[in-house]
């Protein structure tokens, strides 16, 4: 539900708890009860030319005005309806909290450049007194941000590096030659997205080594800083050894092959990451294939952009159905060309059923009444651009897994316990699990966060990056070698 309440506090009662390129996250800390274990994600200030922005506004409008809710004029609930009604179904509602729309501060939002309004949420790195609902929980909390990033391969020519190289690999080479980070990650998000445990393991090692901003340790709230050696530094070590040890007990095992063990397994079990890349899959062109036909939808008029926008609106051309269904049953008009890219996979839990065959382009009006055929293809075109922004979001989602020690053993008044710890739930999602692990257990619960609308303005920049990375290799037949 969307509440229009401001947070009865001041800039001091909140403390900056990290931030990206688009969002500042901050931190309750002062004594309003309401707020204890809330975090304000406020959206920084955007900024275009103003024609630009005219002619972005009127390609944005074409592009969701077939989507219930996303042309009210009001960015902080079209953000709402967006995680909600377009991303949400796919993920699962209970991956996806339920925020407030709040007022910020005028002296929080005045000297930082950010938008007036943001999401009040619940901490994804605690629980909620309701979520517990009766657990006689032990131990810190203890909590994993991670960042999975694209899980997937686009299939391109001999000469395109993307075609066997993960995206996340291309970035780190040109982050590093812009001096944008001191490391390179061998962090593989195919691994991670394989289903197969012991690559995941490595991968999660790789992201302990080098996390940069991909992996982030909490406990009880707090972000555990890095070491020299990344999280995988001996104070850090000790760190997690105790935590461990407070909430599972003591193991034979060392404490971060516990800790990545029970990751991997609360993943598994509720296969947030096969979610997560059927979203990304939305993707069928690559920046490659988009940003032609970006060029072309932003060729046309504003009249134009403007009737396509009435058409995708108007029920007789669109039969509403459920947000997973317009989704994941779009007709995709493919268009070959050139060394652009389509996508193919990697591992069993990485396939895509629809690469390699071109999906017939079929009207979109049911009734007959759709317009000719140029207005067809350009409504196809739209709906390129929507599933590649939709993909985009997935690609640059965070995963928070969250957990606790569990005091019950099991074995003693199971039935009992397992009525009592783990059904909670609040108003904000907070939906937990209990994971076994032998003779202890463990309460869990997982959050897809950083769900925002990707604005298609950015789409040059999309592929300004792609084609400097490209740049970066030596040859047409470089064999996977990157330009030092």
């Amino acid at each position: 539900m969307v509440s229009e309440v401001g947070p009865d506090s001041e800039s001091k009662d909140w403390a900056v708890r990290g931030q990206g390129r688009a969002n500042v996250v901050f931190g309750y800390v002062g004594t309003v009860a309401i707020l204890g274990g809330k975090v304000l994600r406020v959206a920084k200030r955007k900024t275009d030319k103003a024609g630009q922005r005219d002619k972005h506004r009127a390609l944005r409008d074409a592009v969701w005005a077939g989507v219930p809710g996303m042309l009210l004029q009001d960015q902080m609930v079209e953000s709402w309806n967006y995680m909600h009604n377009v991303i949400g179904p796919v993920l699962g509602k209970r991956f996806v909290s339920d925020g407030l729309i709040v007022d910020v501060p005028m002296s929080l939002w005045s000297g930082l450049n950010l938008e007036e309004r943001g999401f009040l949420l619940p901490d994804s790195t605690l629980f909620s007194e309701s979520a517990i609902n009766g657990c006689r929980v032990k131990g810190p909390i203890m909590s994993i941000e991670l960042k999975p990033k694209c899980g997937f391969l686009p299939s391109c020519s001999a000469e395109n590096p993307k075609g066997n190289i993960p995206k996340f690999a291309l970035q780190q080479k040109l982050k590093l030659k812009q001096g944008r980070i001191d490391s390179y990650s061998q962090y593989n998000p195919l691994d991670m997205f394989s289903g197969d445990p012991e690559r995941m393991k490595k991968a999660f090692y790789e992201l302990l080594k080098t996390p940069q901003n991909n992996l982030r340790l909490f406990l009880d709230g707090k972000a555990v800083p890095v070491g020299a050696s990344g999280l995988l530094d001996p104070k850090v070590g000790q760190l997690v050894e105790s935590a461990i040890a407070s909430s599972v007990g003591n193991t034979e095992a060392v404490g971060w092959d516990v800790l990545i063990d029970m990751l991997i397994r609360m993943l598994l079990k509720e296969g947030i990451l096969e979610r997560i890349l059927s979203l990304q899959k939305l993707d069928r062109f690559d920046i490659e294939g988009i940003y032609p036909i970006y060029q072309k939808l932003m060729g046309l008029s504003d009249a134009e952009l403007e009737e396509l926008a009435d058409l995708e609106g108007d029920p007789r051309c669109f039969e509403s159905t459920s947000a997973d269904t317009l989704l994941l049953e779009q007709c995709v008009c493919v268009r070959k060309g050139g060394a652009g890219c389509r996508q193919t996979v990697d591992g069993p839990d990485t396939r895509n059923k629809s690469a390699g065959s071109d999906s017939a382009c079929h009207s979109f009006d049911r009734n007959g009444n759709c317009g000719d055929e140029s207005c067809a293809e350009h409504r196809q075109l739209l709906h390129s651009v929507r599933d590649y922004l939709i993909a985009a979001t997935a690609k640059d989602c965070s995963v928070f897994l969250t957990f606790r020690g569990v005091s019950q053993e099991k074995g003693k008044n199971n039935e009992e316990e397992e009525d009592a710890c783990g059904s909670g739930g609040s108003s904000y999602g907070d939906e937990c699990r209990l994971l076994d692990l032998g003779s202890k257990r463990v309460l869990y619960k997982v959050v897809v966060a950083d769900l925002d609308i990707k604005h298609v303005s950015k789409i040059p920049n999309h592929f300004a990056v792609d084609r400097t990375i490209q740049d970066l290799f030596e040859g047409p037949l470089n064999k996977g070698k990157v330009a030092e």
